[in-house]
């Protein structure tokens, strides 16, 4: 049994990379939040992007204790999490990069469980991003073995609600973590 569930979770680790075409054109690329890949600039670069308001409001529950803005440290207990997710288990964190590089995004699958949540957070001042990297995720997701992904976004936040129905995500009924609109993929159906 522990020969066979170590065989499921090997299997249910992505890909550390991916590139994809933004929408509008444009080459843009996944990569996994790693020590090697993380530049002082790359660090200063998500901790502005975290500290804009919609993105603030979703993410500064996800530091101990809450806080009025997103540091630089909080940024650097981010890629510390995400270097030990790629070690197993999760979140696989990933940085969306523009084609000169820059970070415009990061979007995460949260574990190795074979139904998981996945986040997505993106530049406010950059767009075309979001949708084709949740694309890539979602195809990351199913080459490694996951039935199925779901997201969960604030009602306000326009962004991420055009970006799931572009995607085709069905929305939940409801959703356990209110006010959070819950919407989800099923991976066993047909690419």
């Amino acid at each position: 049994m522990a020969a066979e569930q170590g065989a499921v979770e090997a299997q249910l680790r992505p890909a550390e990379f991916a590139a994809f075409e933004r929408y509008g054109g444009g080459a843009a690329t996944l990569e996994s939040v790693r020590y090697h890949n993380m530049s002082a600039q790359d660090i200063l670069t998500i901790t502005d992007i975290c500290n804009q308001p919609l993105i603030f409001e979703e993410v500064r529950y996800q530091t101990e204790p809450p806080r009025d803005r997103i540091t630089i440290a909080d940024m650097q207990d981010f890629v510390h999490v995400a270097e030990r997710g790629w070690r197993g288990g999760g979140p696989y964190v990933y940085v969306v990069r523009d084609e000169s590089g820059v970070i415009v995004a990061s979007i995460d699958i949260h574990s190795d469980n074979p139904i998981a949540e996945i986040g997505c957070w993106a530049d406010a001042t950059k767009s075309g991003y979001a949708t084709n990297a949740a694309r890539a995720l979602t195809g990351l997701a199913r080459d490694a073995g996951y039935v199925a992904l779901y997201a969960e976004t604030l009602p306000e936040n326009e962004r991420s609600l055009a970006a799931l129905g572009r995607l085709a995500w069905e929305q939940a009924e409801f959703a356990d973590s209110f006010p959070f609109i819950r919407f989800s993929i099923d991976l066993t159906l047909a690419a």
